[in-house]
């Protein structure tokens, strides 16, 4: 079992770091696409740092739940006559839940950067604006 383990950390430790994707062509495919080439990068890049042996959830934990978690509640709220219309706001469940995925992936990443003795590039500064913003709501 031991001789295993070694060879799946070897295997890990030498994959491909993943594809480049400059972040000037994310934004105007994501705009062009209405957020759907987006949808597909997020998916792509958790599904390649898995790949290189990280910590993190796939793109089908990420992007499934954010998806469903918009798009039904809005669905059964517009379409079917037995749901309250407050029920579409539940869709905010698929938007917390996306920024679950980032904070989870932001820590991951500052990780994989303070491992390799250099300081970690990510800052949560929307999810500090996020929840200061509810607190003044209050």
């Amino acid at each position: 079992m031991r001789g295993k383990r070694e060879q799946l950390t070897a295997t890990a430790s030498t994959a491909a770091a993943g594809k480049p994707r400059p972040l000037t062509r994310v934004i105007i495919l994501s705009l062009a696409s209405g957020l759907l080439y987006y949808g597909h990068y997020k998916w792509m890049i958790q599904d390649e740092l898995k790949a290189y042996g990280q910590r993190v959830w796939s793109g089908a934990v990420c992007v499934i739940p954010f998806v469903l978690g918009i798009a039904v509640p809005l669905l059964l709220a517009e379409f079917d006559l037995d749901f309250p219309g407050w029920f579409g706001f539940l869709a905010f469940l698929g938007v917390g839940w996306i920024y679950v995925v980032q904070f989870h992936l932001y820590q991951e990443i500052n990780r994989l950067y303070r491992d390799e003795g250099l300081t970690p590039p990510l800052v949560r500064w929307w999810l500090n604006a996020c929840l200061s913003s509810l607190k003044t709501a209050k």
